[in-house]
């Protein structure tokens, strides 16, 4: 393996794994792209490649998250197992749905979020379906389960920003347990989606080394920044990651295309 690429998968990798402790985003939003793009990776093995090293920053950020008590392991396990059984459902859903739409529906979801966050950011327990779910947590853990399932297998991506979006307006989760619990759960997502990749086509074991050490060293270092700011700005800061991740997956075709030309391809 050249050098140059070594370090770009490490780059990423570090890049992956401060998106996953800052707002608990799946390491596929962010290292695919750069793996197709700018190293020539098939879109599959980048998807697997991300995925498994989703599995070892999220595993990480979990560790520092519950370290500081911002980990709900009781919802973790049940939102998991339902999120987990309804990604493959919605894997098969997926092939019905055109990619374009695909791409702008999760956009728009992210953007509202985003703006949500910056606009009212601690009044998230006034909502209706809140006040709904108040007594019903255990309902309320299946549903999102279920929801976040599905979106993970529909949009490929997402499924760390649909738990934390539903913990927080849902369950009334403050941010940093949100993250917490949400990472916690794409580890196990991720884990069954990279072994289903690997399975029916095996990609370079050391390609995700390297990544998941960068994704390691992103995702404490994140971690623990967050746990040590303010829950306010903290909102603030996740607001403007899920604008910004907005805008790129909505118009994610538009930047792949003015990429490739760039580089040559």
């Amino acid at each position: 393996m050249a050098i140059l690429s070594a370090i770009v998968l490490f780059l990423s990798g570090i890049g992956a794994g401060v998106m996953t402790g800052l707002i608990g985003a799946s390491a596929v939003t962010f290292m695919a792209g750069i793996l197709i793009v700018i190293l020539g990776y098939s879109v599959y093995d980048a998807i697997g490649i991300s995925l498994m090293t989703d599995v070892f920053a999220s595993l990480a950020s979990a560790h520092i998250y519950k370290k500081y008590s911002n980990l709900d392991l009781k919802r973790a396990v049940i939102i998991g197992v339902f999120a987990t059984i309804f990604a493959f459902l919605g894997s098969i859903l997926a092939r019905t749905i055109p990619d374009l739409a695909l791409g702008d529906g999760l956009g728009v979801v992210i953007l509202i979020t985003g703006l949500s966050f910056m606009r009212n950011p601690l009044k998230r327990q006034d909502t209706w379906i809140f006040n709904y779910f108040k007594n019903k947590k255990t309902l309320a853990s299946i549903l999102i389960g279920v929801i976040v399932g599905l979106i993970c297998g529909v949009f490929g991506v997402g499924g760390g920003l649909s738990i934390l979006v539903a913990l927080v307006f849902i369950l009334g989760y403050p941010i940093r347990v949100a993250i917490g619990t949400s990472v916690l759960i794409m580890a196990f997502i991720a884990l069954s989606g990279g072994i289903g990749h690997f399975i029916h086509r095996p990609f370079p074991l050391t390609d995700i080394i390297i990544t998941s050490f960068g994704g390691i060293i992103g995702a404490v270092v994140a971690s623990k920044y967050v746990n040590k700011i303010s829950e306010e700005r903290m909102f603030k800061i996740s607001g403007i990651i899920l604008i910004i991740l907005a805008f790129v997956v909505i118009f994610k075709k538009f930047f792949m295309v003015s990429t490739l030309a760039m580089f040559g391809f």
